[in-house]
């Protein structure tokens, strides 16, 4: 919203944080809603999986309202027993890292750690949620990807469109 300009949106009712980010947005003074990232091996977003204490800081945070924890589960792609072995420890981080937030009397609401090929490899891992991109679209990022589902997906969409002019172009 434009009273928020820094908001970094992650869907249309909750905003992503990490702690730098989290401190951020308490000094506007205005409830926001955000689930917070633990990063549990990407290195790309979140707060490491290991600082449950900045963790448990956000939460004490007056101004956010957190309305859950999620990771990303970055090989889930991946059939090769390397890609499984560390999909499987990031989920175990993560679920370490909330029972630890949940023995300090922190509610974590709700949790997430699937994207599309976690969904379609990791059924099990299911939390609340599931951020499912391109399987949306009814693809796979490539063709070779790993998907033990054997779901059949089937692009949404496609684009056609008819030659409207051919030239020729000197070089």
């Amino acid at each position: 919203p434009a009273e928020f300009p820094l908001l970094r949106k992650y869907d249309l009712s909750q905003t992503v944080v990490d702690f730098d980010y989290a401190k951020e947005l308490e000094s506007y003074g205005k409830k926001i809603s955000v689930h917070i990232g633990i990063d549990t091996g990407m290195h790309r977003l979140g707060i490491s999986c290991g600082d449950t204490d900045a963790i448990e800081r956000i939460f004490e945070m007056k101004n956010l309202n957190v309305r859950g924890v999620f990771s990303h589960m970055c090989m889930a792609d991946g059939g090769d027993e390397e890609s499984r072995s560390f999909s499987k420890q990031q989920v175990t981080r993560f679920l370490k890292t909330v029972e630890e937030l949940k023995s300090r009397g922190i509610d974590c609401g709700k949790l997430h750690v699937l994207p599309s090929y976690g969904v379609l490899n990791y059924p099990e891992f299911a939390g609340d949620y599931a951020r499912v991109g391109i399987a949306l679209y009814g693809l796979k990022s490539a063709r070779g990807d790993y998907d033990c589902s054997g779901a059949e997906l089937m692009p949404v969409l496609s684009l056609k469109a008819r030659v409207a002019s051919v030239r020729e172009l000197k070089t």
